[in-house]
C-alpha cells in the first residue's frame, strides 16, 4: 500500500508539471505575438511620421478608453520624445495665438505660458528654450530663419520659470535640446549661437574665416552687447543715442573706437557709435557686403539684429545718414531682403519688442498689436 501511494503521488506530481510547462509555454507565445505586434506598429508609425517615435503637435492622437495598446504606444511615444527633447512643454501653440498671450499679458512679469511654437516646414532639427522675448535668443533664432531649418521654441513664461529653473542645466535660459543626440543640453548664449553657426556652416568658408568671424563676435559681445549684461549699457546705448537725437548732440566728428582707452571720460554715445564704427570699417575692408569673405556669417546676424532695433521707428531710423555709416545702412537693407529674414521680420513667430524699464511688450517695425488685432 506504501508503494502504491507513492507511485500515485509521482505520478500526480508528473502531471502537474507538465501542466505547468505548457501553460507557461503558452504564455510566452503570447507574450511574444504580442511584442512582435508592438514593434511592427512602432515602426509603422515612425514610418507614416517620417520621424520615429516622437510625438509633437503635428502629430496628434485620439483613443478611446478601451483602446488600451494605443494608449500604450502614446505613452511610449511621449517617453521617446522626451529622451530626444528633455522635458517637453504643456502644450503647443501657434504664433498668433502665442502673441496674442503676451499682448494681453502686458509685460514679461506676467506671462503664464509654457509652449512650443513649431517653426518651419518639416520634422525639426533643433530645439531653443527661452523666456518669450527676443534678447538672448535672437541670433540663434536668425541664424535659423535665414537657413530655412526647421526648429521649435519652447516658451517659459515668467510665471513658469520657478518650477523649472531647476531643471535647467546651469539654472538659466537659454538652452538648446538635446544639442548631441545623446540627451544633453547646451546652455550659455555664445556657446548655443557658435554651435548652430557650426552645423548651419556659418562660421566662413575656411579656419581663416572662422577665426576672423570669431574675433568680430567677441568685439561684437563686449561692445554692442555689453558683455552680454544688457543691450543698453556704456559701451552701447540705443537710448542714449536717441536722446542725443532729440537734443541735437553734434556728433558728426565722431572718434574711433581705436582712440578709445579703457579708462577714458567719452560720453555714451560717442561710445556707442565708436562701437559701430568698426563693423562700418570691416564693411568696407572686405567690399563684399559682408564682415567676413564673401559669404553670410552668424556674425553678420548678429550685427543685423543690433541695427534693426536702432533703426526702429522711435529710435533713430536715419542713423546711417545722420552720422555717416553708408556701409551699415546699406547692409542693413540688404539683409533684410534675404528670403528667411524677410519673412521672419514679418511674421507672428517673432516675439514682440519690449521697452525697459517693466519689460513691457511694445509695438514695432513689422509689429503692430492693431494689425493683429483686426486680421482676426
Amino acid at each position: 500500500m506504501i508503494i502504491m501511494a507513492s507511485s500515485s503521488s509521482r505520478a500526480f506530481i508528473a502531471l502537474g508539471c507538465t501542466l505547468c510547462i505548457l501553460l507557461f509555454s503558452f504564455n510566452a507565445r503570447h507574450n511574444n505575438f504580442f511584442s512582435h505586434n508592438l514593434a511592427r506598429s512602432l515602426r509603422q508609425q515612425g514610418r507614416q511620421q517620417q520621424r520615429p517615435l516622437l510625438c509633437t503637435s503635428k502629430y496628434k492622437y485620439k483613443y478611446t478608453s478601451r483602446d488600451t495598446e494605443r494608449g500604450f504606444l502614446r505613452r511610449r511615444c511621449m517617453q521617446e520624445e522626451q529622451k530626444i527633447w528633455g522635458q517637453s512643454a504643456e502644450l503647443s501653440m501657434s504664433p498668433e495665438d502665442i502673441r496674442k498671450h503676451l499682448w494681453e499679458s502686458t509685460d514679461l512679469w506676467n506671462t503664464s505660458i509654457h509652449a512650443v511654437m513649431k517653426c518651419g516646414e518639416g520634422p525639426a532639427q533643433f530645439r531653443l528654450v527661452y523666456m518669450p522675448m527676443r534678447n538672448r535668443i535672437e541670433v540663434a533664432r536668425l541664424m535659423l530663419e535665414d537657413s530655412h531649418c526647421p526648429y521649435e521654441l519652447e516658451l517659459v513664461g515668467f510665471r513658469k520659470w520657478n518650477d523649472l529653473k531647476l531643471k535647467m542645466l546651469l539654472g538659466k535660459v537659454p538652452v538648446l535640446r538635446n544639442f548631441d543626440g545623446r540627451g544633453n543640453d547646451l546652455s550659455n548664449e555664445i556657446a548655443i549661437t557658435q554651435f548652430l553657426a557650426t552645423k548651419l556652416g556659418l562660421t566662413g568658408n575656411s579656419d581663416e574665416e572662422a577665426a576672423v568671424a570669431n574675433m568680430l563676435y567677441t568685439q561684437f559681445f563686449c561692445t554692442l552687447r555689453n558683455n552680454g549684461l544688457s543691450h543698453d549699457g556704456d559701451h552701447y546705448s540705443v537710448t542714449s543715442l536717441v536722446a542725443a537725437k532729440i537734443n541735437e548732440v553734434d556728433l558728426s566728428l565722431r572718434r574711433r573706437y581705436q582712440e578709445m582707452h579703457r579708462v577714458n571720460d567719452w560720453t555714451r554715445p560717442e561710445r556707442s557709435l565708436a562701437a559701430l564704427g568698426v563693423f562700418e570699417e570691416q564693411l568696407v575692408k572686405t567690399g563684399t557686403g559682408f564682415l567676413v569673405g564673401n559669404t553670410i556669417t552668424y556674425v553678420d546676424l548678429a550685427l543685423f539684429n543690433i541695427l534693426f532695433e536702432l533703426a526702429e521707428p522711435e529710435n533713430v531710423p536715419d542713423f546711417s545718414t545722420r552720422w555717416n555709416f553708408p556701409a551699415l545702412g546699406n547692409f542693413l537693407n540688404r539683409l533684410e531682403q534675404r528670403p528667411g529674414i524677410h519673412s521672419y521680420v514679418r511674421s507672428a513667430r517673432r516675439i514682440p519688442r519690449y521697452e525697459r524699464p517693466g519689460y513691457v511688450y511694445c509695438e514695432g517695425k513689422h509689429c503692430s498689436r492693431q494689425l493683429e488685432d483686426s486680421s482676426r
